[in-house]
């Protein structure tokens, strides 16, 4: 993960590699705010999704998945293309939902991206982007469960406390 990110931070995302007609696809749904929609070629050149624009840029050995923002190409996260096995993303799991300092549970985290608009929820900060453009607000507290089933469709049971809440 790169985007945001003051250091190197654990290999826990996972993406697909797919090969169709003789190219190689780029095919990644659970990134969340930024992510693509679609699958994007692995070919260097920019492509369009809806309001953003993607590419998947060489850097030696590796692979950097690009957004494009303000006219400036923003590093999302960067991949070895080879195999990885059911235990590589075991360990991932694990850690991402149960390390005290994982983000994933330090922080209460809600995406819902759409070809028009991406809303993002990370602890009471709420906001809406659409392309270059973005709206955000603070949630009070009271309005956490219902911004979650009623813009994320996420069903959550009434007195559920969050970690990222708790002193």
């Amino acid at each position: 993960m790169r985007l945001g990110a003051p250091e190197m931070l654990p290999r826990t995302h996972m993406l697909l590699l797919v090969r169709l007609d003789g190219a190689l696809w780029l095919a990644d749904v659970g990134f969340g705010g930024e992510g693509l929609l679609h699958p994007v070629p692995m070919d260097g050149e920019a492509h369009t999704q809806f309001q953003n624009t993607y590419r998947v840029a060489e850097e030696g050995r590796l692979r950097v998945l690009q957004s494009r923002h303000l006219g400036a190409w923003e590093d999302l996260y960067a991949f070895q293309p080879e195999p990885r096995f059911p235990v590589d993303f075991e360990m991932a799991n694990h850690y991402t939902s149960t390390h005290p300092e994982s983000r994933f549970v330090k922080t209460l985290t809600a995406q819902l991206p759409g070809p028009e608009v991406r809303r993002i929820l990370r602890n009471r900060a709420y906001a809406e982007l659409r392309g270059n453009g973005a709206e955000g607000r603070e949630l009070p507290l009271e309005a956490l469960i219902p911004t979650l089933r009623e813009v994320f469709g996420i069903e959550v049971p009434e007195g559920t406390r969050f970690r990222a809440f708790e002193g």
